[in-house]
């Protein structure tokens, strides 16, 4: 089913629909009810919004050129499948997603876009998959049992990815340069695992609750990393293979173990700070 731009697509149970469009468009877009699939295509400095409510429907976005705007809302629901596509430079993504066990992938491989992605509710996923240069990434998930992966193979990239709740995990990867990572997990029994591959990165990492864990890979030259944890039974360890590798490490809670670093570079700076038992600074 082909839609002319500017028009308002509307999706019931069941409905298969396709859409393609030329420069410079518009598309508001609703999609209600379950076991959908709606494929939408643009070409260059179209505007997408798009609504959608219901369980186990599939939305693959694909945006081949540059000045694209996004907005996806997904009200409610379970097992939504968003799949998000940018080939263009100066592209932005806003989704929302609202309800259990959602999928949001998004590959970015132009340079200076952005894509902010928030998911309230449990069992969520973001995969993030970014090749581009100079893009800025904003993830929130509200809710248990949330991942993100994350892998960027450019540079200069800004991502922040905030996960409030339990059991959430991080799975960071950089192979670009000065690419930059500020995480925050607030919640009890959460996980990161961060690599820096390329050369300039930066990575700050905050978890706040109870048997948090970090882990953290370094193989490329003057990356930087700080991290603290504030609560019990937080673990950190360390791989090190680059050179100039700056760590500022801090735990704050009871029953702290020490880190575990494993080096094979030269010229590492490493500040270790831990309170035990008093909490005291």
């Amino acid at each position: 089913m082909k839609i002319l731009f500017g028009s308002v697509l509307s999706c019931a149970l069941g409905v298969s629909a396709s859409t393609g469009f030329a420069a410079d468009n518009r598309l508001d877009a609703s999609l209600r009810g379950n076991n959908n699939d709606l494929e939408l295509e643009q070409d260059a400095r179209n505007t997408m919004r798009l609504d959608v409510d219901g369980h186990n429907n599939r939305i693959p976005v694909n945006q081949k050129g540059s000045g694209h705007y996004a907005q996806i809302t997904v009200g409610g629901g379970q097992q939504q499948h968003l799949q998000y596509t940018q080939g263009g430079n100066n592209n932005t993504l806003i989704a929302n997603t609202n309800g259990n066990a959602n999928h949001l992938a998004i590959s970015q491989q132009g340079y200076h876009s952005r894509a902010d992605a928030t998911q309230s509710g449990d069992h969520n996923q973001i995969d993030i998959n970014d090749g581009s240069s100079g893009s800025a990434l904003d993830i929130v998930q509200i809710g248990s049992s949330n991942r993100t992966h994350l892998n960027v193979n450019g540079q200069n990239h800004v991502a922040s990815i905030q996960q409030r709740g339990h059991g959430n995990a991080v799975d960071a990867s950089f192979h670009g340069d000065s690419n930059r990572l500020a995480a925050v997990q607030s919640g009890n029994h959460n996980y990161i695992h961060s690599n820096l591959g390329g050369l300039r990165n930066s990575a700050s990492i905050q978890q706040y609750g109870s048997g948090n864990y970090a882990h953290v890979s370094s193989g490329g030259d003057n990356n930087h990393l700080d991290l603290l944890q504030d609560g019990n039974n937080n673990s950190a360890s360390y791989a090190l293979n680059g050179s100039g590798m700056n760590i500022i490490h801090k735990q704050v809670g009871n029953n702290i173990s020490q880190p575990h670093i494993t080096s094979n570079d030269s010229g590492k700076t490493i500040t270790i700070t831990q309170y035990a038992p008093g909490h005291s600074g």
